[in-house]
């Protein structure tokens, strides 16, 4: 069986592991973005 390879970078966007990520997949358009519950209105 083949497996596929893929690639994700993360990027965390105040430089905090606990704080806002965003993670992108090479070769595919969309994006993932984790927000903890805390800083809801502050990402909003």
């Amino acid at each position: 069986m083949n497996k596929r390879r893929i690639t994700v970078t993360n990027y965390l966007a105040s430089g905090n592991p606990e704080g806002i990520i965003f993670s992108y997949m090479f070769n595919w358009t969309g994006q993932a973005i984790k927000i903890p519950r805390n800083l809801f209105l502050e990402a909003k």
